[in-house]
């Protein structure tokens, strides 16, 4: 990771539902993945999820570009 990405553990906050034999994954109530029950068994994360250590991540690049409220003013006065 360089310094414009971040990694943050949603662990606590990622629910699972059992759904055709297999438990998907939520995160704020959008599936991120799936642990299959079934003769394959397994965990599948969807792109900008991984996890590591027992813990499930979300990741992401800061956008560098971003204007904040106060870009176009002198000295932080609108």
């Amino acid at each position: 990771m360089d310094g414009n990405t971040y990694r943050i553990n949603i662990t606590r906050k990622v629910v699972g539902r059992l759904k055709d034999g297999d438990i998907v994954l939520y995160y704020h109530k959008k599936p991120i993945g799936r642990i299959a029950l079934s003769k394959e068994c397994g965990i599948e994360l969807a792109e900008g999820y991984e996890m590591d250590n027992h813990h499930i991540y979300v990741l992401g690049r800061y956008d560098d570009h971003m204007d904040h409220y106060t870009q176009s003013c002198d000295m932080g006065w609108c």
